[in-house]
């Protein structure tokens, strides 16, 4: 072997030996780098050690403001404070307001819960939406969308253009379920003259319906809360008043041998008391 093989080979030696301490001191210092950050935090005693104060400055300092309903202008414009139904909200309501129940009022001194931080006013509905101001406005809205009403259609011609009068109520109830039980309730009241009913009909209309029937004003009143929703009860009176046109023309044989005996009310014409005369 040559002396300059050998010089290289033992060049290659060190040079690789180099490589390894470098490599190892680095990976040496990352190991107690990730120790000391992975170690518990010092215990640090005034007088014993020195402990420098770190002052904690927020990049911005929010300052609480007041609540608004004490900024609030006598003559300000409470359809833009409150447009439309939202939850109750104690900082923009500007008068006293009090809900609630506490269980020792001695603590309290007998004084009911006010509206500031109170849940109770948060649960119900509130009408602050539609003050009478809300509603002048939303009329004037809805006038551009409005037409004006068709000439004729006053008294009598409405009433037979629109048989039927439909009447129901809706209510806010403050429960578990929004839906109020007698919002179902519907009445609907009509005409027996637009049925345009013989005698005979008529009178068997008038025996079914029973005392539905106003002979004053000659209308039949049918009111139903039989079904859950307020709907399927007008559908319901929508199908009686159906089966009682039916049936009311339905004749059997056995009228045509009815006598004036078998008549819960004799006609004037056929009377004793009308030959009596």
């Amino acid at each position: 072997m040559s002396s300059l093989t050998v010089k290289k080979h033992a060049f290659c030696s060190r040079f690789f030996v180099a490589c390894c301490r470098l490599q190892y001191s680095s990976s040496a210092e990352k190991v107690q780098e990730q120790g000391q950050k992975e170690n518990f935090r010092q215990l640090k005693i005034a007088g014993v050690h020195e402990i420098k104060e770190r002052i904690q400055r927020t990049r911005f300092q929010r300052v609480r403001q007041p609540p608004r309903h004490l900024k609030m202008k006598v003559d300000q414009d409470w359809t833009n404070v409150w447009p439309t139904a939202h939850s109750f909200k104690w900082s923009v309501v500007p008068f006293p307001v009090r809900q609630g129940h506490v269980k020792n009022l001695a603590e309290n001194e007998g004084m009911i819960p006010e509206k500031y931080g109170n849940l109770e006013l948060m649960k119900i509905p509130n009408f602050l939406h539609l003050t009478p101001l809300h509603i002048k406005k939303q009329c004037q809205a809805l006038k551009e969308l409005c037409t004006p009403w068709p000439e004729g259609l006053e008294g009598q011609e409405m009433n037979r253009l629109f048989p039927l009068e439909s009447e129901t109520n809706d209510y806010c109830f403050a429960s578990n379920n929004i839906r109020d039980p007698r919002a179902r309730n519907v009445t609907v009241k009509f005409d027996v003259a637009h049925l345009k009913l013989t005698k005979a009909a008529k009178r068997k209309f008038l025996h079914l319906v029973g005392d539905r029937y106003d002979s004053v004003n000659n209308e039949v009143t049918l009111t139903s809360d039989r079904c859950p929703l307020k709907a399927q009860n007008f559908d319901y009176i929508m199908y009686l008043i159906t089966v009682l046109y039916h049936e009311s023309l339905v004749k059997e044989p056995w009228e045509d041998e009815i006598t004036l005996e078998d008549m819960s009310r004799i006609p004037w014409k056929y009377s004793s008391s009308r030959k009596n005369l």
